[in-house]
C-alpha cells in the first residue's frame, strides 16, 4: 500500500514563505495602509471574506509585516472567547499591558512614569521630596555628616528630617485613612471607584499604556471570529472600539477585524431590532458598522501564489536573554569595586561587552526601520480638489471614507498604472451609489467594449455624474473600461 497523502493543516499562515494562495501581497498592501501617516487617529480596518477564505492568515501576515520594524506591536484578542463588554475590555487591557511589558524596552519605568504624571500634586510632593533628600545626603558631604550624627539617636530623626518627613507622613496618613475618606465622599454624593464603568477604567488603563509606548509606536489589535459572536456581544465589541475614537491617544492603536460581512450584518441587524423593536434592517446595520469600521477591504479571490521569501526583521534579543544579560550587567557593575584587580577587570569587561551588545542591537534595529513617509501619489492634490463638488451630497464621515478608499486602492494596486483621479472618482461613485456602481454591477459589464452610462447604469443622476467627471481636465477614459473600474472597486467593496 502506498502511504496516503498527509492532510493539509488549517492553522493560519504566519510566514510569507508558507503562503500558497496569494495572501502575502494583500497583507503587504494593508500594512502600507496602516503605516500611512495620512490615517491619523483611531484606525479600524475590516478584512471581509467568506468562511475558510484565509482571513486569519491575512491577519497574521499583516501583523508579521507591521511588527518587523518594531514600531508596531501585535495584540490578539478573540471576541468569540469573551462574553460582554466588560470581559472583552478586561482581556484587551491585559493583552496590551502584556505586550508593553514583554516587548518594549524600559516598559517598567515608562509605565511608572506615566502613572506618576496622572497623580495629584500632594502625591508628587510625597514622591519627589524623599528622593531629593536622599540624593542630597549622598552627594553633599556636610548633609551626609549631619545625618550620621543624628542617626545615633533615633528620636532626633524627626528633627533632622524636618519638612522632608512631612510628605512621607502625609502619604501614610492618606493611605491609612482612605477607607474613611471613601465613606465620607459617598455620603456627600461622591462616586466609588468600583462603580466606574468598564469603558472608563479601560480608558485610564489605555491612557497609561499608550503613554508608556515609545514615540512613534502603535498597538495592532487583531480581532478574529467577530461574526461568530452572539448579536448582543458584537454590538458590545463594536461600541467599545468606537468609544476609543475620542480618546486623546487613539493614534496609538489600530484594530484589524476579520469577519464575514453577511453574517455580521445579520447579527447587527438582529441586535438593533431587539433593542429598538421591529424587523432587522440591513441598511441600519450597514450604517452602524460603517460608523465603526473606517475601511473595509474584501479578500481577493484565491489564486496560486509564487512562493515568497521571508523578509528580514529587526534583530531583537529574546526577553529571557535580555533579562539574563541585564541581571549579569547589574551584578558585574556591583562587584566592579572589589579590591582584587583581576575581579575588577573581569567585571569591567563584562559590563562593556553587554553594553556593546545592546548598542549594536539598537543601532541595527534603528537602521532597519521602515521609512515613515506620507504617501502622496502623483496628482493627488488635483484629484482631491476636482472631486469636491461630487462629495457635497455625502455626509461628512462618508467624504473622508471616499479619500481613504481611494488611497487604499492606490496602495493595493501600486505599479498597475492607476492614477489618483481614477481612484478618487471611482471611489466617489461607488460610495454615492453603492449598488448601481458596485462590484457586482461592474463585474457583469466586463466584456463590454465601452460603457454607455445612461443605458448600462439605468440611473440618469449617475450617468450625469460620470459624464461630468469624464469632461474634467484630469481625464475619464477609465469610465469606459469596466474591468478597470471593477478592479478598483474590488479593493474596498465586495
Amino acid at each position: 500500500m502506498t502511504p496516503s497523502a498527509p492532510l493539509l493543516h488549517d492553522t493560519p499562515v504566519r510566514r510569507p514563505a508558507d503562503d500558497r494562495f496569494g495572501r502575502w501581497p494583500f497583507a503587504q498592501a494593508i500594512a502600507r495602509i496602516v503605516r500611512d501617516p495620512y490615517n491619523k487617529g483611531l484606525l479600524v480596518l475590516g478584512i471581509e471574506g467568506p468562511w475558510g477564505s484565509g482571513k486569519s492568515s491575512a491577519l497574521q501576515l499583516v501583523a508579521g509585516e507591521l511588527t518587523r520594524d518594531a514600531r508596531h506591536r501585535e495584540v490578539t484578542v478573540s471576541a468569540w472567547r469573551t462574553s460582554g463588554q466588560e470581559q472583552f475590555l478586561a482581556n484587551l487591557s491585559y493583552a496590551l499591558a502584556t505586550a508593553v511589558r514583554r516587548d518594549w524596552r524600559g516598559a517598567f519605568w515608562r509605565i511608572a512614569w506615566a502613572k506618576l504624571r496622572r497623580q495629584s500634586l500632594p502625591m508628587h510632593v510625597a514622591v519627589f521630596t524623599p528622593i531629593l533628600y536622599l540624593l542630597t545626603i549622598f552627594m553633599m558631604p556636610e548633609v551626609r555628616g549631619f545625618s550620621r550624627v543624628i542617626s545615633d539617636d533615633p528620636k532626633k530623626w524627626i528633627e533632622g528630617l524636618g519638612i522632608f518627613g512631612l510628605p512621607v507622613l502625609g502619604y501614610l496618613v492618606s493611605k491609612l485613612s482612605q477607607p474613611a475618606l471613601e465613606s465620607v465622599r459617598t455620603m456627600f454624593g461622591g462616586t466609588k471607584v468600583e462603580s466606574i464603568g468598564a469603558l472608563e477604567r479601560f480608558a485610564y488603563d489605555f491612557d497609561v499604556l499608550a503613554a508608556a509606548q515609545p514615540t512613534g509606536t502603535r498597538f495592532v489589535v487583531l480581532i478574529e471570529d467577530l461574526d461568530r459572536c452572539p448579536p448582543s456581544h458584537i454590538i458590545d465589541v463594536l461600541s467599545a472600539i468606537g468609544q476609543l475614537e475620542a480618546h486623546p491617544r487613539a493614534d496609538r492603536i489600530a484594530f484589524l477585524l476579520a469577519y464575514e460581512r453577511t453574517k455580521l450584518m445579520k447579527s447587527v441587524g438582529e441586535a438593533i431590532a431587539k433593542d429598538l423593536g421591529g424587523d432587522a434592517q440591513s441598511e441600519v446595520a450597514g450604517q452602524y458598522v460603517e460608523k465603526i469600521v473606517q475601511l473595509e477591504l474584501p479578500l481577493p479571490d484565491l489564486v496560486p501564489a509564487t512562493i515568497a521569501g521571508n523578509p528580514s526583521r529587526s534583530p531583537r534579543l529574546p526577553t529571557v536573554a535580555r533579562g539574563f544579560l541585564i541581571s549579569v550587567l547589574l551584578v558585574a557593575a556591583a562587584i566592579a569595586r572589589l579590591a582584587d584587580p583581576q575581579v575588577n577587570q573581569a567585571a569591567a569587561w563584562t559590563v562593556v561587552l553587554i553594553l556593546l551588545a545592546f548598542t549594536v542591537e539598537f543601532v541595527v534595529g534603528w537602521c532597519m526601520k521602515a521609512p515613515r513617509q506620507l504617501f502622496v501619489p502623483a496628482g493627488w492634490k488635483a484629484a482631491e480638489a476636482a472631486i469636491g463638488p461630487w462629495l457635497e451630497a455625502l455626509p461628512l464621515r462618508q467624504r473622508t471614507r471616499v479619500l481613504s478608499r481611494a488611497r487604499a486602492a492606490l496602495l493595493m494596486q501600486d505599479g498597475n498604472g492607476l492614477t489618483a483621479w481614477e481612484a478618487v472618482s471611482t471611489a466617489a461613485l461607488a460610495s454615492r451609489w453603492p449598488v448601481r456602481f458596485g462590484r457586482e454591477k461592474l463585474k457583469a459589464m466586463i466584456g463590454v467594449s465601452a460603457i454607455d452610462p445612461a443605458s448600462h447604469f439605468e440611473l440618469q443622476e449617475l450617468a450625469d455624474a460620470i459624464q461630468a467627471m469624464d469632461s474634467t481636465p484630469l481625464g475619464g477614459a477609465h469610465f469606459r473600461d469596466p474591468a478597470k473600474l471593477h478592479a478598483v472597486v474590488s479593493t474596498f467593496k465586495r
